[in-house]
């Protein structure tokens, strides 16, 4: 049988695709004021948050849009709640989830605030791969830093994933996250905001 064959048109529409429901990161620096983003249509961002351990993931992929999908470079950096500070979480009026922190720098003592960094490369590179990513992450030690992650609609789990955010930073407790996974009557996440939500507590 004669297998399908699938044109370099339908890779650049799957890739198109892909970019319009990816993970951004978008670092603001505090000292100079100015903005710069992480993703762009070479990079593949995507975020796994682990309530057990406490710890965020960020995993940066680097594309060959000749042979989409195939992946050049995968570099994973793992971040804990006392190496990078919980600012806010967001729920934005396209669905998406703004989760906003502020990376400590990576030359501080201890190994509770050491960064877990793995590179992986799949092809021959005779110099190390520059990752914008781990860069980001290493400015921190010079400048003042806030990383704005934003989960597109369609790659979370509405206020399930606000939860699992939540519980990861040590936010809320395993028995307010529970509540909030069995809860059918909360609605759309737009409009969620964290900090007004404290702020309007403490009143």
């Amino acid at each position: 049988m004669q297998q399908p064959r699938v044109s370099v048109g339908s890779y650049q529409d799957d890739l198109k695709a892909e970019i319009l429901h990816s993970v951004e990161i978008v670092v603001h620096n505090k000292d100079s004021g100015e903005t710069h983003q992480l993703h762009d249509n070479n990079y593949e961002l995507d975020a796994i948050f682990d309530i057990f351990k406490g710890s965020l993931r960020l995993v940066e992929k680097v594309r060959n849009q000749a042979i989409w999908p195939e992946t050049r470079h995968k570099e994973t950096i793992s971040l804990n709640r006392f190496n990078s500070g919980f600012l806010n979480l967001e729920g934005l009026n396209d669905g998406s989830i703004l989760l906003s922190f502020k990376p400590e720098s990576p030359l501080k003592r201890g190994a509770i605030h050491r960064l877990k960094i793995c590179h992986q490369s799949h092809e021959f590179i005779s110099d190390m791969f520059d990752s914008p990513l781990r860069k980001a992450i290493f400015d921190c030690a010079k400048e003042d830093r806030i990383f704005c992650l934003r989960l597109p609609n369609g790659r979370h789990h509405g206020w399930r994933t606000i939860a699992l955010i939540l519980l990861t930073y040590r936010i809320i407790t395993p028995k307010s996250w529970y509540r909030i996974v069995v809860n059918q009557s909360l609605g759309e996440v737009a409009g969620f905001d964290w900090k007004q939500i404290c702020a309007a507590s403490q009143k």
